[in-house]
């Protein structure tokens, strides 16, 4: 899957990653795998987690979007400063 992880600042991630955690609005976080089915979805403030060469790393949003379609998944997010 590729993940893009964007704010209206920078890309904070663009690459290929194995899961992603979201923090899905009313308290539902979900996880998304390979061949998810195509999302949109607002997301509420909280820990985006994604995994990548055997490393999970995360970033603090605020809130945003998220698109996942054909294993492509783009983030759009206000990043805590």
């Amino acid at each position: 899957m590729i993940l893009k992880l964007i704010s209206p600042e920078k890309t904070h991630f663009d690459g290929e990653v194995s899961s992603v955690g979201v923090p899905g609005t009313n308290g539902r976080n979900f996880v998304i795998l390979n061949d998810y089915a195509p999302t949109i979805s607002a997301l509420d403030k909280g820990t985006v987690k994604y995994a990548h060469e055997g490393v999970v790393d995360t970033l603090e949003i605020e809130g945003g979007f998220i698109e996942i379609c054909d294993n492509v998944i783009v983030i759009c997010a206000e990043i805590n400063s």
